[in-house]
């Protein structure tokens, strides 16, 4: 009886440990259950907000526009808690807290701290976020859409394509970087040729000497020098330069024979022809200026117009750049490139070739010379050779 008594109680320990698992499982399935109806539900209430935020919505104005991309990111945010609160380790006791105050039914809301969510209840919830967070991008995207990237004072500039470029501040700002005219009086004297008028055939050389003007020494070996305030003149620069400055030039020629190492500015120079090679050119204000200029780093032009360059066939240069021309795939009105059949035109680098060339010929004409001179002494001696041989035969 005792070994039946026990059986039975075993047996009856065991049922109830059953039934008391299965009400767990019941219980935590069920508080699953409510924790999904809550995600739901708020994501039913996120969504209206959503609705209504983009039925209301206008965009006719900049205000308007800022105003709905604030509510568009303090949506966001919300989205952006909800996914933190449900997709963390202890989100369902989070979540059943909440529930915690809106059912009557304490014994089912009740939990335990080992309770969680499982796998499969995450993904549902990542699933049904990532849902919402695409819907909001989606309405983001057709209430604001993004412009094509530019820069401000571009766009300022194409919608204003009738007014100057100088009222933009990057212009100001690279007016104020090129010489004025005040500035041209601060000057160095000994650098600076200055008030030259109707006179022709003026020649400055390297050693600072200015040939066709009366009391002119500059500095000896200059590596800067200034024209301004010339009329009428032709000038020809013989010295090696780093930099040259023309400022307030007009009708005249200037012809500089060697490579400016640095830039050329140009500045308020008008009806002038420019011969020479350098690095850099650079124009300011000026206008009818025909360049006969080799130059390697390209040219700027900056409120500029009826420019003219004359490029060789057998020159390549670098590129032209107005800026007072913005407009894409359209040519500058305000300069054009012509090609130079002239033979005169001034190359430097084709000049020091030409000159190396002669040098070869002048070698090779010098060898050919002493090759003719010693075949010619070489048939000589064998002549008197032979006819030594022919005076002892006849002994």
């Amino acid at each position: 009886m005792d070994s039946e008594a026990l059986f039975l109680e075993s047996r009856r320990e065991r049922e109830e440990s059953r039934k008391l698992r299965h009400r767990r499982t019941q219980k935590i399935q069920e508080k699953r259950r409510l924790a999904l109806e809550l995600l739901k539900e708020r994501l039913n209430e996120w969504n209206s907000e959503l609705d209504h935020i983009v039925s209301s919505a206008t965009t006719s104005s900049e205000e308007e526009k800022r105003i709905l991309r604030m509510r568009f990111a303090t949506h966001d945010d919300k989205l952006k808690l909800l996914r933190k609160e449900c997709l963390s380790t202890d989100a369902l006791s989070s979540l059943l807290q909440v529930l915690d105050h809106h059912s009557d039914n304490r014994d089912v809301c009740s939990h335990d701290e080992d309770e969680n969510l499982t796998v499969s209840d995450f993904g549902i919830f990542h699933s049904q976020l990532s849902a919402c967070q695409s819907r909001l991008d989606r309405y983001r995207k057709e209430k604001l859409p993004r412009g094509k990237f530019i820069f401000k004072r571009y766009r300022q500039a194409l919608e204003n394509n009738d007014q100057p470029l100088e009222e933009s501040g990057a212009l100001r700002k690279n007016k104020a970087k090129a010489p004025t005219e005040s500035q041209s009086k601060r000057l160095d004297p000994s650098r600076t040729l200055s008030g030259i008028q109707n006179l022709d055939g003026v020649i400055v050389h390297g050693n600072g000497v200015v040939e066709g003007v009366d009391g002119y020494q500059l500095t000896a070996n200059l590596t800067f020098l200034a024209l301004h305030n010339i009329t009428n003149c032709t000038i020809v620069l013989r010295g090696f330069y780093q930099s040259i400055h023309l400022l307030s030039v007009r009708g005249s020629s200037m012809i500089i024979e060697n490579n400016v190492g640095g830039a050329i500015h140009v500045t308020d120079c008008h009806q002038m022809t420019l011969r020479s090679t350098c690095q850099q050119l650079r124009l300011h204000g000026s206008t009818g200026l025909d360049c006969y200029v080799f130059f390697k780093g390209g040219a700027i032009l900056e409120g500029c117009s009826r420019i003219t360059f004359w490029k060789r066939r057998d020159v390549s240069m670098g590129d032209v750049r107005d800026f007072n021309w913005l407009k894409n795939g359209v040519p500058s009105p305000n300069f054009v490139i012509e090609e130079d059949s002239n033979e005169a035109t001034i190359d430097v680098e084709n000049s020091e070739a030409d000159s190396d060339q002669i040098i070869h010929q002048e070698d090779t004409v010098a060898f050919q010379e002493k090759c003719i001179e010693s075949l010619s002494i070489g048939a000589k001696i064998i002549q008197a050779t032979l006819n030594n041989q022919d005076d002892e035969d006849e002994l």
